[in-house]
């Protein structure tokens, strides 16, 4: 065997062991992201339904008639419970 056919066979082996050497490294980066793409995802569940929950907690504070209510009819309400309240303070 020659100095070049040496030198050859070594730079291919050499440039072989790169190639491997990049591909485990990509494939151990690739491993790595997906690992961190659930738990990102699992965190965003879990946000998802702590916000829910918050929501209809806050929700289910509201009398069920008054939550079964139009806007129209809460507020001819208001206006009712109003009137009265200025008709006793004038009466006083």
């Amino acid at each position: 065997m020659s100095s070049k056919e040496r030198e050859d066979i070594y730079i291919s082996e050499t440039s072989l062991k790169k190639r491997l050497k990049k591909e485990e490294l990509l494939k151990n980066l690739d491993l790595e992201l997906n690992q961190r793409l659930q738990q990102i995802e699992s965190y965003s569940l879990l946000l998802q339904n702590t916000v829910l929950l918050c929501g209809e907690m806050r929700l289910n504070r509201i009398p069920r008639a008054i939550r079964t209510m139009t806007l129209r009819e809460l507020y001819s309400r208001h206006a009712a419970s109003e009137n009265k309240e200025n008709i006793s303070y004038i009466i006083k």
